[in-house]
């Protein structure tokens, strides 16, 4: 710097690197002696290769990569911040705020506010990954990580877009039942900025039984499945989870529902007179039913 002001901004200069600076003054005499030298570091420089990965209904897992540091003071720390982008014509219309200072806030001449909003502060750890939960399912958030060091700050990596896996699907229900299968339907979880839902999983399960994923054939995207080569008169327990570039969802709550029962033992005839007979069965296997129907026929 050659100037004559008593301050200078020294920019363009590299993340993480120590700097060592000497001032002297000038007259008309010459140049004055140095004064005593400064060292100071930059603040570290932006983390890089951050991805997501392992995304549930309500949480994603992010990872990235340190910066390399050529002089200064080791890593210290990250934040993870969510940035959100808002377009100026919308914060105009629904704030009253005049679009000229709103515009002052944006860098450039961009048509668009960022808003990042820290949501880990990881300022005492140097591990290069974390989990953020209590997210919503199906949305697509969009995160930047800044390293910290003794010397503050650094740049904030480039954004990366992640979605959560869907919401788990709702209103599983039974539409009918016979003896040997139960027919299931459900509704489909509402994605609205996050990956689309591509299929369904169900699982059934009986009690003291092993869980089976059911194979419900026809469109991926289908909200019924029917549950076949069931035994009469057993409880069975149904959950639905939806599946997504992004992941599975969180199952749905569970559905107990039971078969309709088995068929009752041979009929016996007993007592038999000239206007009447006593018939007589043994009951189904399975649940107990709750009454029988008999049926008569006449020979037409």
């Amino acid at each position: 710097y050659d100037g004559e002001q008593t301050a200078f901004e020294h920019d363009g200069l590299t993340g993480g690197t120590s700097y060592s600076y000497t001032v002297s003054a000038l007259s008309g005499s010459g140049e004055g002696p140095k004064s005593a030298s400064l060292s100071q570091e930059t603040a570290p420089g932006a983390a890089t290769g951050l991805v997501a990965s392992d995304q549930t209904t309500s949480s994603i897992k992010l990872d990235w990569t340190a910066p390399s540091l050529p002089s200064g003071t080791a890593v210290s720390g990250y934040k993870v911040y969510e940035r959100v982008t808002y377009e100026l014509s919308d914060i105009g219309q629904s704030s009253g705020i005049p679009t000229g200072i709103l515009q002052a806030l944006s860098s450039g001449d961009s048509d668009t506010v960022v808003v990042d909003t820290m949501k880990y502060d990881g300022k005492e750890s140097t591990t290069t990954s974390t989990t953020l939960s209590s997210l919503s399912g199906g949305i697509s958030y969009a995160y930047t990580v800044a390293t910290l060091s003794s010397a503050g700050e650094g740049d904030r990596s480039t954004a990366l877009l992640a979605s959560t896996s869907p919401p788990a699907p709702t209103d599983l229900s039974s539409v009918s039942q016979t003896t040997s299968s139960i027919s299931l339907s459900w509704s489909a979880p509402v994605v609205t900025s996050g990956a689309a839902v591509t299929g369904y999983e169900v699982y059934q399960s009986v009690a003291g039984g092993t869980e089976v994923a059911l194979s419900c054939g026809g469109d991926a995207l289908s909200t019924t499945c029917e549950a076949t080569g069931l035994t009469g008169g057993t409880s069975y327990s149904f959950e639905v989870l939806a599946t997504s570039a992004a992941g599975d969802s969180d199952r749905s709550a569970a559905l107990t529902q039971s078969t309709s029962p088995a068929a009752v033992g041979a009929i016996a005839f007993g007592s038999v007179t000239m206007a009447s007979t006593v018939l007589a069965w043994s009951a189904p296997s399975g649940g107990t039913p709750t009454g029988y129907v008999v049926y008569r026929d006449d020979g037409d």
